[in-house]
């Protein structure tokens, strides 16, 4: 899907802006953040599509299981994401620099992580549904840890998965790349977005406030520390971004989140093409 490719928004903007090796760095700085912008809101009505066709898919399947998988597997978990994804996006606007306030850091920081929790629990959710639907006599000859889209013993014992195998294999590069990102999160390390990055200029005005605010809470001083606490939270500059491991870096939001959930909403175009007929 065109609109779910960020390079041809990027492309749109750099020629409407007139984009050249020698334009201002605030010109392609407009560029990349409309083009941002755009891509993010191309996902949203097909991300939050997808969750209603999942429920509408769920009441013509044949097999209970199936259904099950479907409806309160796929169903709940993109349910779930669409909401964490519009939050994501507008609060946490490719044009936004406000830093984000400590409840909407923590709300955002628990939505990135039901992402990409759930965007793998998706495709299993598909892969169960599909096993089900097409040889649920066959279940038992795959153990649960072999129920994938992307498992060659899954495929073998789903023969008829020949018929969307090269479809699903497009997007194998992208689905190694999640598998490797979901799993630490899952089993060690969650993600985070910061609320604003720190300037050199604030760094020792964010240490004297974050000092008042340790201090004042060590002697229950809460009106004090409450009043440092916000203050610390309005310094700085909001980048669109989430962090992992601490050694690995900020990994830009845009264009990584909506790039990801363009990829789920694919997937899942191509599954219910094949359960639904």
């Amino acid at each position: 899907m065109k609109d779910f490719d960020y390079n041809s928004h990027l492309r749109r903007y750099r020629e409407l802006f007139g984009i050249a090796d020698n334009s201002s760095r605030e010109n392609v700085v407009a560029a990349e953040t409309n083009a941002q912008h755009d891509h993010a809101l191309a996902v949203f009505n097909p991300l939050r599509d997808s969750y209603t066709a999942a429920v509408q898919l769920a009441g013509v399947l044949k097999n209970q299981q199936a259904r099950f998988y479907m409806l309160y597997g796929a169903g709940r978990r993109l349910g779930m994401m669409f909401h964490a994804y519009r939050r994501i996006i507008f609060k946490a606007d490719p044009k936004r620099s406000d830093p984000l306030a400590y409840e909407e850091q923590q709300e955002l920081s628990l939505d990135i992580n039901v992402l990409y929790l759930h965007a793998m629990g998706v495709l299993d959710n598909y892969a169960w549904c599909f096993l089900f639907e097409r040889h649920s006599e066959r279940e038992g000859q795959l153990s649960r840890t072999n129920v994938g889209l992307f498992s060659e013993k899954f495929r073998a014992v789903c023969s008829d998965f020949e018929g969307i195998r090269q479809d699903i294999d497009a997007h194998s590069g992208w689905f190694r790349e999640m598998k490797a990102k979901r799993d630490p999160i899952a089993h060690r390390i969650p993600l985070y977005i910061p609320n604003a990055a720190i300037r050199k200029e604030d760094a020792e005005i964010y240490d004297r406030l974050y000092e008042s605010f340790r201090e004042n809470t060590v002697q229950n001083k809460f009106v004090e520390a409450d009043e440092a606490f916000d203050r610390l939270n309005k310094i700085g500059q909001f980048v669109p971004g989430f962090v992992h491991h601490p050694d690995d870096g900020v990994i830009p939001l845009y264009p990584t989140v909506p790039a990801d959930m363009g990829h789920i909403v694919q997937i899942g175009v191509i599954v219910r093409r094949v359960l639904g007929r």
